[in-house]
């Protein structure tokens, strides 16, 4: 399991999250268990429908198809609703 912290707004292009490692899952969760804003996620494409996440809610995804995210793979784009947010994202 890898953990990495990534800073996302709601200015301009959403905020890639590439995976440092192949895996299976990915958990996306506003750092330090805060409830600031909900945020939206594309995965695995930038053109990818965005889901609406509520503030204080992870969100966690597989790979295509159960595959795996490889690493170096962009994974998802993030951009919040409002404001600028600290992410964990778990990498599993």
């Amino acid at each position: 399991m890898t953990t990495l912290s990534i800073v996302a707004d709601n200015i301009g292009t959403p905020e890639s999250v590439i995976s440092p490692v192949n895996c299976k899952k990915v958990t996306i969760q506003e750092a330090n268990g805060l409830a600031s804003a909900s945020y939206y996620v594309r995965a695995p494409l930038i053109d990818s429908p965005a889901v609406l996440v509520p503030a204080g809610y992870p969100f966690s995804f597989i790979g295509r198809w159960g595959g795996e995210i490889m690493k170096g793979e962009t994974a998802a784009f993030i951009e919040t609703s409002s404001g600028t947010l600290t992410f964990s994202v778990v990498f599993e």
